[in-house]
């Protein structure tokens, strides 16, 4: 619960924020490790999953939580990731000029997404297994929070 609220409501939120003011956005969840990656966290976490951050080494090149050793999968990961980044730096979208895997962002579908995974990702209709609809009320019918986060009732 305290991971999707802070985190993925946060950016599903955001998103929506963002669209509506006008901006274009790319929606997407990083669906990608190494499991030896964690180095020695790896012993004492209960799961051994993508986790918040987990996509920074991919784009940055270096490790938050661990030192990053990539192998050649995560080399593969590595170059997907700064290509993706690259694209939409350059072009204002992660496809570049090339054939449009990810879509855009759109309120029609509010949890449609792309899943950022190796080999292939893909676009997928439903966020984290639907846990935002359950966070969506809660949020909807907390007022404070509205005004707290967004300075407004």
């Amino acid at each position: 619960f305290l991971g999707d609220s802070i985190f993925n409501g946060g950016a599903i939120s955001t998103a929506q924020a963002s669209l509506k003011y006008g901006n274009n956005v790319w929606f997407y969840v990083f669906d990608y490790v190494n499991p030896s990656g964690f180095g020695d966290l790896a012993q004492i976490m209960p799961f051994v999953a993508p986790t918040h951050c987990t996509d920074l080494r991919y784009i940055l090149g270096e490790g938050l939580y661990s030192p990053f050793k990539p192998d050649e999968t995560d080399w593969k990961m590595i170059d997907k990731m700064t290509t993706m980044y690259s694209n939409f730096a350059k072009y204002g979208n992660p496809n570049g000029k090339g054939p449009a895997e990810w879509e855009p962002y759109s309120l029609d579908h509010p949890e449609r997404h792309y899943r950022i995974a190796y080999p292939t990702g893909e676009m997928r209709e439903e966020y984290h297994k639907g846990r935002w609809k359950f966070l969506k009320e809660i949020r909807d019918s907390n007022k404070i929070l509205e005004e707290v986060v967004y300075g407004r009732v």
